[in-house]
C-alpha cells in the first residue's frame, strides 16, 4: 500500500470516528441533503432538511435578483421538503458515463521531470494536507421563488449549491458528492486543497457533515460569480468579448494549467464546462478536480468503446492509456480551438492544432504555448494602443489642437556632475519612497541639484527600456504647464547602456500620498475638506485629459499631498504607465491584476484604458477616502463613476461640477 493511501486511510478512519462522537454528544444533528426524506430536527419545528437552520429568506439581491426577499414579519415557515428543481439547467448537465470512478492511477513522477518540471519543494505524497470540519449550521443555503435551494451547476460527480457562511456572510458554493466514498471525496478535497495556493482554483473552507456517514460530506468553496466557458462559447449568447479579451483568456488558460503542472497535478479533464469566468474582471479559474491526480496519471476504463465520444480526452486516454501532461496539452487544445472559432483569430487556430496533435510527444510544452500566446496578446494590445483616443468634447466638427508631437520635445541629458550629493538613510521614511516600493520595479534616490541647489528625486527602473523612459520624459515636459505632475530636470546617465538613464524631478520632503493619510497618519478631514482635496485632484486629471494624456494608473499611492501648498497642494507622482493619445493594455502577467482593484473592470479583463477608466479609478481612490476616514458625505455620483459599463460613468466637467456644489453646500 503506497504512502498516499495510507494517509488518506488514516485521514478516513480519524474523521468517521470524529463525527461518531459528535453524534453521541448531540453535537452532529441529523441533516439531509434536498431531496431526501429525513426528518426535521425536533429541537426546530422550522428546520429544513438541508442545512438544520429555518426556512426564513435570504435577502442578496445584489448577487443575484431571483433570491427571494427576506420576509418583512420574520415569520417562521413549515418545514417541507426541499424538492430538485426539474428545470432543464442549460450548459451544466454531464452524462452519466462522464461520472462513473472505475480507473486505474499509475505513478507518471519520472514524466513531469521529462516536461522539465522542477522537482524541489514537492511533497512525496499529499498525507500532510488536510482541511477544516464545519458546524452543519454554519451554511445557509439561498432559495430561489419557488422555495428551492439555488442550484449552480452540475460537475463530474457533484452538484453544486449556492449559500452563505452564517456568521462572516461570505457567499459560497457548496458541491454535494452523488455516488461518491469517502476516499474519493478526499482525495478531490486534498488534491484542490493542495493547489489553493496556484490561484487558478476556488479555496476550500471547509468540509460539511450532510449526515451521519463519512461519505456525506459537501466540499464548501469561494463561490465565483461569472459564466463557464461553455456558456460565452455558446453561439446563442451574444459575445461582448474582443480579440483582445479572448487572448487575454487563453493566456490564463494555459499559464494557470502551467501553475497546476508545476505541483505535478494533472486534471485529467479539461473541458467547456470545467471553466469559470469570474465577471467583469475575465478571471479563469479552473473548478472540479474529481479526475485531478497528484504524480499519477488517470486511467479511464474503456467500457464497450464509451469514452470515443469524449472528444476533448486525448487520444491515448480514449484508449485507457495513462494521462500525462501531454494529455491536459491536447484537452487545451480543444479550448483553444472553440475559442479561435468564435473569436476569429487564425494564429491562436495554429497553436490549437498543434495541441491537439495524435502523438503526444509533438505536442507543444505549455512553456512555448504560453509564450506564443502571449506574443499574440501583445500584438493585438499594441493594435488597440494604436488607436486614436477620443477624449470627452472631442466631435468630428471639433478642430483639432496643435500639440506637438511626443517625439518634437527635446529631452535635457544632465552632466555626470549635475547632481552634487544622495542622500542614504534621510529619505527613507518619505511618502514618495513607499509609493514607488508600492510600484515595485522602481529605485528611488533623493540628491541635490547643482542648477538650482535644491533638492531632487532620482528614479531608475530595475526593467525599464529606454523607449519607455525617453516616452515618460517626453509627458513630463508636455504636461509641465499643467501643475499637475512634478517638474521634470532631465535625465542622468548613470551607466553604460542607454536603459540605465535616470529621471530627475522637484522633491517636496512636506509631500505625503493619500495611502500614508489612510494608513500612517491620524489625520481628520471633515468632508468638505475631502471634497475641496478632489476637486483639485479632478481638475489637475482634467487638465491632463486636455493635453491628450491618460494616466492609466491611478490609485491611492501615487497621488501627493502638500499641506503647506494652498494654491497647488496635489500632484500625479507615477506616469510609468501614462500614454500620449493612446491606450494602454495591461498584460495578463505584468501584474496580478486581481489585485489591483483601483483599474476600472475593462481594463483588469485586458481591454485598453480610456478616460473613463482613468476616472473609475479616481473615484476608486476618493471613495477609499471617505470609507477609511469615516466621512458622512455618501456621494451619489460614485455608483456612476464606479459602473462597470464605461459608458455609464459621467465626464470629469460633469464630476467637478457636482462636487463644487455639494462642497458649497457644506460650508
Amino acid at each position: 500500500m503506497s504512502a498516499s493511501v495510507e494517509g488518506l486511510l488514516q485521514f478516513t478512519l480519524s474523521t468517521y470516528a470524529f463525527l461518531l462522537l459528535l453524534k453521541a454528544n448531540g453535537i452532529l444533528n441529523q441533516t439531509a441533503v434536498p431531496g431526501s426524506n429525513a426528518m426535521c430536527n425536533s429541537t426546530n419545528a422550522c428546520c429544513p432538511k438541508w442545512n438544520g437552520k429555518c426556512c426564513c429568506g435570504f435577502n442578496y439581491q445584489l448577487l443575484m435578483k431571483s433570491l427571494r426577499k427576506e420576509t418583512r414579519d420574520g415569520s417562521q415557515k413549515d418545514c417541507s421538503e426541499i424538492k430538485k428543481s426539474n428545470k432543464t439547467r442549460k450548459g451544466t448537465e454531464m452524462s452519466t458515463a462522464r461520472s462513473y470512478r472505475d480507473y486505474e492511477i499509475k505513478d507518471i513522477s519520472d514524466i513531469f521531470l521529462q516536461y522539465n518540471y522542477s522537482y524541489q519543494n514537492i511533497p512525496p505524497n499529499l498525507a500532510h494536507i488536510g482541511t477544516e470540519l464545519l458546524d452543519a449550521e454554519s451554511v445557509r443555503y439561498f432559495r430561489d421563488y419557488d422555495d428551492e435551494v439555488v442550484f449552480l451547476g452540475k460537475g463530474s460527480f457533484g452538484e453544486v449549491y449556492l449559500a452563505e457562511m452564517a456568521v462572516s456572510k461570505q457567499v459560497v458554493a457548496v458541491k454535494l458528492f452523488l455516488d461518491s466514498d469517502y476516499l474519493d471525496i478526499i482525495s478531490e478535497v486534498i488534491i484542490t486543497q493542495y493547489l489553493s495556493s496556484t490561484g487558478v482554483i476556488p479555496k476550500i473552507l471547509g468540509l460539511l457533515p450532510t449526515g451521519l456517514m463519512a461519505s456525506n460530506l459537501s466540499l464548501v468553496q469561494e463561490y465565483i460569480s461569472g459564466m463557464t466557458l461553455e456558456d460565452h462559447l455558446n453561439e446563442e449568447n451574444e459575445t461582448t468579448l474582443t480579440a483582445v479579451n479572448w487572448l487575454n483568456i487563453s493566456l490564463q488558460l494555459t499559464a494557470g494549467l502551467q501553475k497546476i503542472h508545476q505541483q505535478y497535478v494533472l486534471l485529467n479533464d479539461i473541458h467547456e464546462g470545467n471553466v469559470l469566468i469570474e465577471q467583469p474582471y475575465l478571471r479563469v479559474v479552473y473548478i472540479d478536480m474529481g479526475h485531478a491526480t497528484f504524480r499519477s496519471g488517470y486511467k479511464y476504463k474503456n467500457y464497450n468503446g464509451s469514452l470515443y465520444t469524449y472528444e476533448h480526452l486525448a487520444p491515448e486516454l480514449r484508449k485507457s492509456q495513462p494521462g500525462t501532461p501531454a494529455s491536459d496539452v491536447y484537452s487545451l487544445g480543444s479550448l483553444l480551438s472553440r475559442i479561435s472559432n468564435i473569436s476569429h483569430i487564425e494564429e491562436l487556430q495554429k497553436l490549437a492544432n498543434q495541441c491537439l496533435l495524435t502523438e503526444p510527444g509533438s505536442r507543444p510544452t505549455l512553456s512555448d504555448l504560453t509564450v506564443s500566446i502571449n506574443e499574440l496578446f501583445i500584438k493585438e494590445k499594441q493594435k488597440l494602443e494604436q488607436q486614436k483616443i477620443k477624449f470627452p468634447g472631442q466631435t468630428p466638427n471639433t478642430k483639432e489642437k496643435n500639440y506637438p508631437l511626443l517625439i518634437q520635445y527635446n529631452v535635457p541629458i544632465l552632466g555626470p556632475n549635475a547632481i552634487s550629493s544622495i542622500e542614504n538613510d534621510s529619505y527613507k521614511d518619505s511618502a514618495i519612497v513607499n509609493m514607488y516600493e508600492f510600484l515595485g520595479d522602481t529605485k528611488l534616490q533623493i540628491g541635490k541639484f547643482v542648477k538650482c541647489n535644491c533638492k531632487v528625486m532620482i528614479r531608475s527602473y530595475e526593467n525599464g527600456s529606454f523607449v519607455r523612459i525617453l516616452e515618460e520624459s517626453r509627458i513630463l515636459l508636455h504636461l509641465k504647464d499643467t501643475g499637475a505632475v512634478f517638474p521634470f530636470h532631465g535625465l542622468l546617465p548613470t551607466g553604460t547602456l542607454l536603459d540605465e538613464f535616470e529621471i530627475v524631478q522637484s522633491y517636496f520632503g512636506k509631500m505625503v500620498s493619500v495611502a500614508n493619510i489612510l494608513h500612517y497618519y491620524p489625520l481628520r478631514l471633515s468632508d468638505a475638506e475631502i471634497l475641496v482635496f478632489f476637486i483639485h485632484v479632478a481638475i489637475h486629471l482634467l487638465e491632463i485629459h486636455r493635453k491628450e494624456v491618460l494616466l492609466n494608473y491611478i490609485n491611492e499611492y501615487n497621488i501627493m499631498i502638500d499641506p503647506e501648498n494652498t494654491k497647488n497642494p496635489v500632484w500625479f507622482s507615477d506616469l510609468s504607465r501614462a500614454t500620449y493619445n493612446e491606450a494602454y493594455v495591461f498584460l495578463v502577467h505584468e501584474i496580478d491584476l486581481s489585485d489591483f482593484i483601483f483599474l476600472a473592470p475593462e481594463v483588469r479583463a485586458g481591454s485598453p484604458t480610456s478616460p473613463a477608466s482613468d476616472i473609475y479609478s479616481l473615484c476608486y481612490v476618493y471613495q477609499q477616502v471617505i470609507n477609511r476616514l469615516k466621512g458622512k458625505t455618501r456621494l451619489k455620483i460614485l455608483q456612476h463613476c464606479l459602473a462597470v459599463k464605461p459608458e455609464v460613468r459621467p465626464s470629469l466637467p460633469e464630476m467637478i461640477m457636482y462636487l463644487r456644489t455639494l462642497a458649497h453646500s457644506l460650508r
